[in-house]
């Protein structure tokens, strides 16, 4: 009898653990959901940059999307050359949370648009990437060491603002800051 019933206590008890680690994971789900919520969207603006050849517009574009337990920044940049050339670049970048609140990791590879995009450091991708998000601003943070032996830190900050985002954008060479930008972006309305 007195087997039959720690048998029983040990049963009740995974059960309890099962269901607590469901609800755990249920919890951090619906806080990531919370975290990154009030980010989706799409966001558009421009900014003026002085470049050695003159100043420059930069169009800027910035969608965050719903990824899984997680979400993606995808974010492209039109820059007008004063002499009407448009050098265009566009990144994408899928997270998923991590235990720490907040902090979400990239994903090793996502499925988008009909392909594969996996993150290669070899390939000139970053070898750190990053995301955190405090309050009102999500952060994106990514290092690499770039072909001439260079160690290369970006910082991505945008804090939504009423009507869509302010965007920080800073670049770090070698500890020496080598770009600063500034705009605001308008929320596209669905």
């Amino acid at each position: 009898m007195r087997r039959a019933f720690l048998g029983w206590l040990v049963f009740v008890g995974t059960i309890a653990i099962g269901i607590a680690l469901v609800c755990f994971t249920k919890a951090s789900q619906a806080q990531a959901l919370a975290d990154f919520a009030p980010f989706i969207g799409h966001y558009t603006g421009d900014v003026m940059v002085e470049t050695p050849a003159g100043a420059a517009k930069r169009e800027l574009d910035v969608l965050v999307l719903r990824e899984g337990d997680g979400f993606s920044v995808e974010w492209s940049t039109d820059t007008v050359r004063p002499d009407g050339r448009i050098k265009s670049e566009t990144y994408f970048i899928a997270f998923k949370p991590t235990p720490r609140p907040g902090v979400y990791l990239p994903t090793n590879e996502v499925r988008r648009k009909g392909s594969t995009i996996r993150i290669d450091p070899l390939d000139g991708d970053p070898q750190l990437l990053l995301s955190k998000i405090d309050g009102q601003t999500l952060t994106v943070y990514a290092s690499q060491l770039m072909e001439d032996g260079v160690f290369e830190v970006q910082t991505y900050e945008r804090t939504l603002i009423p009507g869509g985002m302010h965007l920080k954008f800073h670049r770090v060479r070698n500890g020496v800051a080598t770009r600063a930008i500034e705009a605001d972006l308008k929320k596209d309305e669905p």
